[in-house]
């Protein structure tokens, strides 16, 4: 393009990517080049022609994005993979002032939908964002961000048979089932906003994990009963229920501490432990007794008293019965 917004290949058209010959008049100097907030290196404008490098984003290349991140994923085997989110500034305009485009490659390889051209080679990742003026997204104007050409690699760099990509030529589409049938997943970017200050990442989250085993089961005080691995995660199988009864004495006693409903204890009332009046779960514990305490330690004490007048009741009997013997 020469110095007045004119363009000068031979086709009247814009020559993006690479470096553009261009002829300098004599006793010019080409200075170094800067980087601009958009990632594109641009040399100073001189009287003359000058020489123009038009870079496109590379991930190798840190000054072609503004700032990076990554998160862990995991396939459907459970082996982890790390997914990189790179965030390029787009120069203004009236209409979008403020524009980012982010760019994913999981373990370093692309996984953008293929194009018509060659439909067995992923192509770069890219998704626009767009803010408002207070800072805040504006998810109606951006990229629905929808990863649907990921085929998990294994470290040689061979398919590790987990779950691929659903339709690569044309693309997927939300929602994702649960379980998943396919290696697509949504990245959710809601809570993202531009204010002035340095980049930082608050929050990185996701729903996948690692392969794990059993390590242990626990009920909490609400009677959930939780399965517990060795990578971390819980999950839910149930929740205990307890029942209360209206007279709790008219209980019909089974054996070994168990107690049946009767007829004078009516009708049972059943819900979740720490709800109405019902009690907790404590989980590991061992219940030494089902008996009011208050009320056997009563029992315990006429039982001794009884027992007490009972002994002298006989002691009695014995001192007369040995008067007798010695009046004869």
């Amino acid at each position: 393009m020469n110095i007045d917004g004119s363009l000068t290949s031979p086709a009247n058209q814009a020559t993006v990517g690479g470096l553009v010959n261009l002829t300098l008049d004599a006793g010019l100097s080409v200075s170094a080049g800067t980087t601009t907030s958009a990632g594109t290196n641009l040399f100073p404008t001189v009287p003359a022609l000058t020489l123009v490098r038009t870079n496109s984003f590379d991930p190798g290349d840190g000054n072609t994005y503004n700032d990076a991140t990554s998160v862990t994923i995991f396939d459907s085997l459970g082996s982890r993979h790390v997914l990189s989110q790179y965030f390029v500034k787009e120069p203004a305009s009236l209409t979008a002032p403020n524009t980012w485009s982010m760019y994913v490659q999981i373990d370093g390889e692309n996984v953008g939908d293929p194009d018509v051209l060659a439909p067995n080679v992923a192509t770069m990742e890219r998704f626009t964002l767009r803010f408002f003026n207070d800072g805040t997204l504006d998810t109606a104007n951006s990229d629905e961000l929808l990863i649907s050409n990921w085929t998990p690699l294994d470290a040689d760099g061979n398919p590790a048979g987990a779950l691929g990509p659903l339709t690569v030529a044309n693309g997927a589409s939300t929602p994702i089932p649960t379980p998943p049938v396919s290696s697509n997943f949504v990245l959710d970017v809601n809570g993202s906003s531009q204010f002035s200050g340095g980049f930082s990442v608050n929050e990185l989250d996701q729903n996948g994990f690692a392969r794990g085993r059993l390590s242990s089961v626990d009920v909490s005080e609400t009677g959930v009963i939780f399965a517990r691995y060795s990578n971390g995660e819980a999950l839910t199988l149930g929740r205990v229920a307890l029942g209360s009864f209206a007279n709790e004495q008219g209980l019909t006693p089974l054996g070994d501490s168990t107690w049946g409903q009767s007829f004078e204890s009516g009708e049972p009332v059943i819900g979740a432990p720490r709800t109405a009046s019902l009690g907790s779960v404590t989980s590991g514990a061992l219940e030494d007794s089902n008996v009011e305490l208050a009320e056997e330690l009563v029992a315990l004490i006429i039982a001794q008293r009884n027992f007490q007048a009972n002994s002298r009741t006989i002691e009695t009997a014995n001192e007369i019965q040995q008067t007798i013997i010695n009046l004869r």
